[in-house]
């Protein structure tokens, strides 16, 4: 006996499986009886007439794949019960002429802009000149020229399904499935609320949210500690205005106010750049003393009100105590005004004496 072929085998004498039949890629619709142009209704689009052609245009819109002009035939056609307007595109290079008759299969009934019924023929649809003859045409009834109104919005069109007796059977059994599975469902519900109530078991329940309540705020409270324990200081020393008089050199962080004088200014290279720098003294009611910085955005001139902060206290090569705006230190000129100055006492006229320490002691 010969083997059996089976879906995952090749019989021995080398037969081939049988092919799968593919599904079509492209749905036929039925053809239709034929129905007279006064019976085609507007947007259904599945109708089959014969009409003879009365009036015809060939238009060219644009060009095909092919590089060749796009043709359309646009007129009116009719049979002994009315005409209808028509505008298509030209299938298999069939254009027709006036008093041919034309068979239509699967046209579409359009309605336009205007409100107006035409005949169009797409993708499924055909049409071909045939022998027949219509003697007379009804050129009276138009039905092209009656306004038909717009369809009312959110409306869908409404297909009519059949159903046969089965499937209504069949869905009867769906739904009776559907309403014993809610009496199940009630049924379980009455069960889980005629079951005793546990107290000790509802107690064990709160003491476990609550011991997890408290373990989160710890965990909230030493994070935000470690957040703040991150949080790097700020550079500069908001400090309170100290007087000249009380500068000391080596100490930094102080913030000085005072008029400026004998203001100068020179250029000087740093990394192959140049920066300017300025020179000259500051004095306050109790002191006055050198500075030597470089500028950074604002200049300052002879008798301005400055404001120095983040100050550092130096020593000179010759041993002079002056001051220093460095990298964290500003300076700005303020709009005030003028302030009793101290000239005669220098702290920039003592000299100090510099020890390998670095450290200046007074002479």
């Amino acid at each position: 006996m010969a083997e059996q072929v089976t879906n995952n085998q090749v019989s021995p004498q080398g037969e081939q499986k049988p092919k799968v039949q593919k599904r079509p890629r492209t749905v036929q619709l039925e053809s239709k009886d034929p129905v007279k142009i006064a019976d085609l209704q507007p947007r259904n689009n599945n109708s089959n007439f014969v009409g003879k052609v009365i009036e015809v245009q060939v238009l060219e819109k644009g060009n095909n794949k092919q590089g060749n002009p796009r043709k359309f035939l646009k007129g009116l056609i009719g049979d002994d019960t009315g005409v209808v307007r028509f505008d298509l595109a030209v299938k298999n290079d069939v254009v027709f002429k006036v008093d041919d008759v034309v068979s239509f299969d699967k046209a579409m009934n359009k309605v336009n802009k205007d409100g107006h019924h035409y005949i169009e023929v797409k993708r499924f649809g055909k049409y071909e000149i045939t022998n027949g003859s219509i003697a007379a045409v009804k050129t009276d009834n138009n039905i092209s020229t009656k306004i038909i109104p717009p369809l009312p919005e959110g409306e869908k069109k409404q297909k009519i399904i059949k159903k046969s007796n089965n499937k209504q059977n069949n869905n009867g059994k769906v739904n009776n499935n559907n309403n014993n599975g809610d009496n199940n469902t009630n049924n379980n519900g009455n069960k889980m609320n005629n079951r005793p109530y546990k107290k000790q078991n509802y107690n064990q329940q709160r003491k476990t949210n609550n011991n997890n309540n408290n373990n989160s705020n710890n965990n909230t409270n030493n994070s935000q500690n470690f957040k703040n324990y991150k949080q790097k200081p700020k550079r500069f020393h908001q400090a309170l205005l100290t007087p000249i008089k009380n500068l000391k050199p080596g100490q930094n962080g102080q913030t000085v106010k005072g008029k400026v004088f004998d203001v100068q200014s020179y250029q000087k290279t740093i990394k192959n750049r140049e920066a300017t720098f300025f020179k000259g003294r500051v004095a306050d009611d109790t002191a006055n003393i050198n500075f030597d910085f470089m500028m950074k955005e604002k200049t300052i001139s002879e008798g301005d009100m400055v404001i120095f902060t983040n100050i550092m206290n130096k020593v000179s090569e010759t041993g002079h105590h002056y001051i220093v705006v460095g990298k964290y230190g500003n300076y700005s000129v303020l709009n005030e005004k003028q302030i009793n100055i101290n000239e005669q006492e220098n702290k920039s006229s003592i000299e100090y004496a510099i020890s390998s320490s670095n450290n200046a002691t007074k002479q």
